[in-house]
């Protein structure tokens, strides 16, 4: 196997796990900082699934520009930090008061 499928599956297997723990925390949570950074985690899994398909050749959608002048597996890579910078920064508007 090589070096490259190896770095996928362990990214895979962390992002699983990480994504497991934080639906089972989602609906325990009332807290909008929490909730974005769960829903970064859950977009960042999707994003990790995205890439595993383009590497392992069952998936194109990295190589075509579905979005003029953007490639969509760009798109998703970047999303899970916007979420996770507005769910810190409402953490911390919270605890500055």
């Amino acid at each position: 196997m090589e070096p490259q499928y190896i770095g996928i599956l362990v990214q895979i297997i962390a992002a699983s796990i990480a994504t497991f723990f934080a639906i089972l925390l989602w609906p325990k949570t009332h807290d909008s900082s929490w909730m974005l950074v769960i829903a970064g985690l859950v977009v960042n899994y999707v994003g990790v699934i995205v890439s595993s398909l383009e590497v392992f050749g069952l998936s194109q959608l990295g190589s075509g520009s579905n979005i003029p002048g953007l490639v969509l597996l760009n798109v998703i890579k970047n999303i899970p930090y916007l979420l996770y910078a507005t769910g810190l920064y409402l953490a911390y508007r919270d605890k500055a008061r």
